[in-house]
């Protein structure tokens, strides 16, 4: 799945922005 230019959360549980370019 892509997360660009949305808000993905990682397995470790981390919430990183993801910027789409």
């Amino acid at each position: 799945t892509s997360g660009l230019g949305k808000a993905t959360v990682t397995q470790k549980g981390e919430t990183l922005t993801i910027s789409g370019s």
